[in-house]
């Protein structure tokens, strides 16, 4: 939708039966609007925060809102110690 290309976005990839999420990315934006063609190995799917559960969306968005504020990766937004498995973009993956 024009006007929202710059938004951050969600993408939910599904199973081959459509009936249940297979895998979550975050995009800082899209960048453009339109139709997107993807597969699991495609490049414009790459340059997503891919996020291992839903869960991470919250810690995911606030490292990316951190990152466009010019904040350092040593800001409030490091995960705990429990979570690092599963580490915060920088500005530079997203």
């Amino acid at each position: 939708m024009k006007g929202e290309k710059n938004n951050v976005t969600l993408l939910c990839t599904l199973n081959v039966s459509n009936d249940n999420v297979q895998n979550f990315h975050l995009f800082r934006s899209l960048g453009r609007t339109g139709n997107y063609k993807f597969g699991p190995g495609s490049k414009w799917l790459a340059k997503a925060k891919r996020l291992e559960s839903i869960l991470d969306l919250r810690d995911a968005s606030v490292a990316i809102d951190a990152s466009s504020k010019g904040a350092t990766s040593h800001t409030a937004t490091q995960p705990s110690k429990s979570k690092r498995r599963n580490s915060l973009p920088t500005s530079r993956e997203l």
